[in-house]
């Protein structure tokens, strides 16, 4: 079973993450496997794959035997080797996302009302974004960077700047009420925030108005 899936800048190759614990890299014009990348021999499923914008950089989420969260890793499709682990002791990830400029992973705790920020130079846990309120959050960035946007399980979205001290700029209410919020995207041009809904619904709004000037 394929739990994850991204597509490489170029569009010629995509790299999914499986059942199985391990990613693979797939060529697009042909349909084969070209690498497979295993992690931890216990590392059972492969939930969130993300690729960072114009690299050859992917981070992965996992479970262990145990359905235990594993820590995120970093690979390097060139050499087909992981180049970090982001270690925290953190709930199991519920979405993951890396800054356009490869500065940051930004990540989402299932269980935790909680976004946990890595750098990725360093490898080290750069900051806790907390909220009051249920957890299973979905994060993303908005295109230029500047901020992570986040929705909660009672489809409340919150957003901080990209950068310490992590300062929440707005807390967006739902929509409607008890509409749980499965997915969320902001549109390149940074002035949509689009959001996925367990009744089926998708909910379009103007992030720009809830931005500071």
């Amino acid at each position: 079973q394929v739990w994850g899936l991204t597509a490489l800048p170029g569009d010629q190759a995509v790299v999914s993450g499986s059942m199985d614990g391990t990613l693979r890299v797939w060529d697009v014009a042909s349909g084969t496997c070209t690498a497979v990348l295993q992690g931890e021999a216990d590392e059972c499923e492969v939930f969130w794959v993300v690729v960072a914008a114009g690299s050859c950089c992917v981070v992965s989420a996992s479970t262990d035997e145990e359905d235990e969260p594993m820590p995120a890793r970093v690979w390097d499709l060139r050499t087909c080797r992981c180049t970090a682990v982001l270690q925290a002791d953190i709930a199991e990830i519920s979405s993951l996302a890396v800054s356009p400029d490869l500065r940051y992973v930004v990540a989402a705790s299932l269980e935790e009302s909680l976004v946990r920020v890595w750098d990725m130079v360093t490898h080290a846990q750069a900051a806790q974004l907390w909220w009051e309120g249920p957890g299973f959050g979905v994060v993303t960035l908005t295109q230029d960077g500047q901020y992570v946007v986040c929705g909660d399980g009672g489809s409340t979205v919150r957003v901080w700047r990209a950068a310490p001290p992590w300062e929440l700029v707005a807390t967006i209410p739902p929509c409607t009420p008890f509409s749980h919020l499965c997915c969320i995207a902001v549109s390149p041009g940074g002035g949509y925030l689009l959001s996925g809904h367990m009744d089926g619904s998708v909910h379009v709004r103007d992030l720009r108005r809830h931005l500071p000037d």
